[in-house]
């Protein structure tokens, strides 16, 4: 089958999503954004000549001109936004929508044309792909749509794998990778990390790894010097993709305390390591986390518990080695890299046959 991917070509899950289905199916990624290094070389790509925002708009005819030469069955545009719109007046018929989180959790809440788009963009596509439950429900429930199917975004569980710790019990490492912004909680993390610090004897040590950067830097720096554990939180910067397994097997507890998420990918990867989750109760964490089973999700404007629960588990290192565990089975099982062709195998069959 050939596939055109309207994609952003510098995004780790477009590489996953691209690799993946090239081994058995024609791929080209066609991007308004930068192209990275990361893709397998059977896949053809393409950079449009404009860049993101206007480029939306006015690509449409350079991206008619590359389905005329491809000639390709499906069109799989991803985010329902941006790249979504270009699907639309480019009139492909056989197009399927991938929605991503923010193209519907904030996005159509912008006003009435942001929302419009939205449901225009659907209203065009023959299926609307979403990553998770959860999302697909609200994007039902705002635009009624019939033709869908999930296809959650997959974990290299080879590349994201546990690493044997040196220096067990010395210090417990908890942790996250995130964007520093206000949208993730991270001044909520460092805020329950620091009752479970003062909670503590001197018989266990602990620290608190952040690895990202973003506008709440300067803010959440500031904030631990405040609190009085700014010499046991480490502020490690961003970091490449490429980087977050090494990171992820540093850590003892993983942490993700999101206000909002659409899919919770970052906690599937700290599972596939072998690792203890944290999360907040956020819609994305409901297919990503089974609480009590590979961690915990909690009511994270609640200070009191996400303290509690990470007390729980810094001293008890058997609780921590159980639930993660249970999280790399869970993950080999569930979301192992090897389904994402078969999902969307399964969205393109459906788009080629249903009559719209």
């Amino acid at each position: 089958m050939k596939v055109i991917l309207l994609s952003a070509g510098d995004n780790p899950h477009t590489e996953k999503i691209a690799n993946e289905l090239s081994k058995e199916h024609s791929v080209f990624l066609v991007s308004l954004h930068p192209l990275s290094s990361n893709y397998s070389d059977r896949v053809v790509k393409y950079k449009l000549t404009l860049n993101p925002g206007l480029g939306y708009i006015f690509s449409f005819f350079e991206l008619r001109k590359i389905i005329k030469e491809v000639k390709p069955d499906i069109l799989n545009a991803h985010y329902a936004s941006g790249y979504g719109l270009l699907a639309s007046l480019s009139g492909f018929e056989h197009a399927v929508l991938s929605l991503w989180g923010s193209d519907i959790y904030i996005f159509p809440r912008k006003s009435f044309l942001h929302k419009w788009l939205i449901g225009y963009n659907i209203r065009k596509s023959k299926v609307v792909a979403s990553t998770s439950r959860v999302m697909l429900d609200r994007a039902r429930t705002m635009f009624n749509f019939d033709n869908y199917i999930i296809t959650p975004f997959g974990v290299d569980t080879k590349k994201f794998s546990p690493k044997p710790k040196l220096n067990i019990e010395e210090t417990v490492t908890i942790g996250t990778v995130k964007s520093l912004k206000k949208i993730y909680g991270i001044d909520i993390l460092i805020k329950s990390y620091a009752l479970v610090l003062h909670k503590l004897d001197n018989s266990k040590r602990i620290r608190l790894r952040i690895a990202g950067d973003g506008p709440e830097m300067d803010y959440l720096k500031s904030l631990s010097v405040s609190l009085g554990i700014s010499e046991s939180v480490e502020f490690i910067g961003r970091i490449n993709n490429s980087e977050v397994p090494d990171f992820l097997n540093e850590l003892d507890v993983f942490c993700s305390l999101s206000h909002s998420e659409s899919f919770g990918v970052s906690a599937l990867e700290a599972s596939s390591c072998g690792l203890p989750v944290v999360t907040s109760r956020a819609d994305g964490f409901e297919e990503t986390v089974i609480d009590n089973v590979t961690g915990y999700r909690v009511e994270h404007s609640n200070l009191n518990e996400v303290a509690s629960i990470l007390y729980k588990l810094i001293i008890d290192r058997q609780l921590r080695m159980k639930l993660g565990s249970s999280g790399r089975k869970f993950v080999c099982e569930k979301f192992n890299i090897n389904s994402i062709s078969t999902n969307f195998k399964s969205a393109y069959d459906m788009a080629l046959s249903v009559e719209k």
